[in-house]
């Protein structure tokens, strides 16, 4: 697996928790230190059903939060990747390389000490640019724009999307589109904020952690 800043990951927090329920992670930094082990820092991305949220507030059916908690963790214990996209990505376009179901959509950061949900700011979620030598995410375009669906407290739909159908018969890591539908591009290629002690624009390669 390669890993550069920017990415989102699965991560183990307990390795010795066969149980233990992953947590996503956005990359901001990577290192390796003298010994050859290398790590990854960046803030934890996390799902409605695990922090408190205002009754009867509803999300898209798979919206994620930006949590002011961020956190180091060794690659080691990265169980695999995902991808977070701003909504207009994520009606608009997908990353090949990631499974549907690993695909998610956020809007809101989460403060986990004053339990308050806020919109993201017009930046958005951080962005990162990358050196040529840094490899590019291969992304598909909708031909028309997906209208997510919303859910309630119990998991139920209740917003049904208007029908904006994207004509394609295969899922985004398997197109069936003509060739001038996918272009190599970062996902994230504005840069913001400071990227130190990692190495900006920096790849690991690792290997997933075996749950």
């Amino acid at each position: 697996m390669v890993i550069k800043t920017g990415d989102c990951v699965y991560v183990c927090t307990d390795p010795n928790n066969v149980n233990a329920k992953p947590l996503i992670a956005q990359i901001d930094r990577t290192w390796t230190d003298k010994t050859g082990a290398s790590f990854i820092h960046g803030p934890y991305i996390v799902l409605p059903a695990d922090i408190v949220v205002p009754p009867n507030k509803i999300f898209y059916q798979k919206e994620v939060l930006l949590s002011a908690t961020e956190a180091t963790n060794p690659t080691t214990n990265i169980i695999g990747k995902c991808t977070v996209l701003e909504h207009s990505e994520y009606i608009s376009c997908r990353p090949t390389e990631i499974p549907e179901s690993e695909v998610y959509i956020v809007e809101s950061s989460y403060d986990p000490v004053t339990k308050v949900i806020r919109p993201l700011p017009p930046t958005g979620i951080k962005k990162y640019s990358h050196t040529s030598a840094v490899y590019q995410d291969e992304i598909y375009f909708f031909r028309r724009l997906l209208n997510p669906p919303k859910v309630g407290p119990t998991g139920l739909i209740v917003e049904t999307p208007q029908h904006h159908h994207h004509q394609t018969s295969a899922p985004p890591s398997t197109p069936s589109h003509p060739p001038h539908s996918i272009i190599h591009t970062p996902m994230q290629s504005t840069p913001q904020g400071h990227n130190t002690p990692g190495h900006r624009g920096s790849m690991i390669h690792t290997t997933p952690h075996q749950m």
